[in-house]
């Protein structure tokens, strides 16, 4: 009885400290499968990049936008937008899509022609699909960007058909731009009763996309952007190569193309703008270290293409100065020889004013002279 129960207790004892090991192990495959799966390759399967005229980043937080807050919230919010200059609906979108500053790609207004190309054509000359809905009719150069250019009256004729053809056509890289916003801006302020529910309006339309999303199984998959175009835009990004519920310093609207096309392996030549290091969730394809230090080095490059800028702008400006300079030594010197002419003019006005008066005079001596003369020999010949 005494070794049955011994053995009892070892056995017990054993058991104890056996199931510590077996729990660690299992809590140890636990945290390598997790971490398998947050390092899993994520692709992006889909992009869709909304752009609605006139959005301001600060609207967004005092009317209903349960859609795009949804979006922000599941994946990031740029503090402050940066725009380009000037300040058009075309510039922007021509910004958003070449990553290069207006000077550069000079699509300021719906005449002028792009003189840098798109995101969308280069990815077409990959036979990537893509295409551009067009609600404000302001952008039908971007026919020659993209295969499937289609433009309407409306933002709700535009999402309604823009969902049949993603259905249909399947484009990798779908571009709406919502016009209403824009008009309700211009014709009632930041502030109005009409560009709250113009917003609202446009959110609803957004919902409808990822609606159709949800209903593919592709919301998870698929890079969504929505901007703004000009003012203080708003600027919200979701992917599942991002981070998500991050709120990223400010960025500028040539940002998104270049950022786009580091996702499709495209590289734009001409961009001003940077890719977003900094949205990316280190994964598989890139580490921490190597995001930040890409992010680091495109900074750095920004930073002296800026001081070369700025460089080049004080030369300018000194330049100028030196000229001013000149010119207003130029105009003193004309002002002096002006003044000394006037003074000689004047003299001489003088001169001339006391010539006619001495012949004035001399005129009338002349006169006085003949009728004395004639008064002398009237008088003499009337003795005889």
């Amino acid at each position: 009885m005494l070794f049955r129960g011994l053995a009892k207790i070892l056995l017990l004892l054993a058991v104890l400290a056996v199931v510590p090991i077996i729990a660690s192990a299992t809590n140890d495959n636990g945290s390598a499968g997790q971490e398998g799966q947050r390092d899993a390759p994520r692709y992006t399967r889909q992009m869709i990049v909304i752009v609605i005229d006139g959005l301001q980043a600060d609207v967004l937080q005092k009317v209903q936008a349960p859609n795009i807050n949804g979006v922000a919230a599941s994946g990031i919010r740029v503090s402050q937008a940066i725009t380009p200059f000037p300040g058009t609906l075309e510039a922007a979108v021509g910004s958003l899509l070449t990553g290069c500053d207006p000077q550069l790609h000079k699509f300021v207004n719906g005449n002028d022609r792009l003189a840098e190309p798109t995101i969308l054509k280069l990815m077409e000359q990959k036979n990537i699909k893509t295409a551009f809905f067009d609600a404000t009719g302001r952008h039908g150069r971007f026919a020659d960007e993209s295969k499937l250019y289609r433009k309407y009256g409306n933002d709700r004729e535009m999402v309604e058909d823009a969902v049949k053809v993603m259905a249909d056509k399947t484009p990798y890289l779908s571009v709406l731009v919502f016009g209403e916003v824009g008009k309700a801006l211009a014709e009632s302020g930041p502030n109005s009763q009409a560009y709250a529910k113009a917003v609202t309006d446009a959110d609803n339309r957004v919902g409808e996309l990822l609606r159709y999303l949800h209903g593919k199984g592709m919301y998870d998959h698929a890079l969504i952007a929505v901007c703004g175009t000009t003012g203080q835009p708003a600027l919200v990004l979701k992917s599942p190569q991002f981070k998500g519920g991050v709120i990223l310093p400010p960025a500028s609207l040539t940002d998104l193309a270049p950022t786009l096309g580091y996702i499709v392996g495209e590289r734009l030549p001409e961009a001003t703008g940077l890719v977003l290091w900094n949205a990316f969730e280190p994964g598989s394809f890139q580490n921490g270290i190597y995001l930040m230090e890409q992010r680091i080095k495109d900074l750095s490059n920004a930073q002296l293409r800026a001081a070369r800028e700025i460089a080049d702008l004080r030369s300018g400006e000194a330049q100028v100065q030196k000229e001013r300079t000149i010119i207003s030594q130029e105009r003193k010197t004309t002002q002096e020889a002006i003044a000394e002419r006037e003074r000689r003019i004047g003299i001489l006005g003088g001169i001339v004013k006391t010539l006619i008066g001495l012949i004035a005079v001399l005129i009338i001596l002349a006169l006085a002279g003949y009728y004395i003369q004639y008064r002398y020999l009237k008088k003499k010949f009337l003795l005889f």
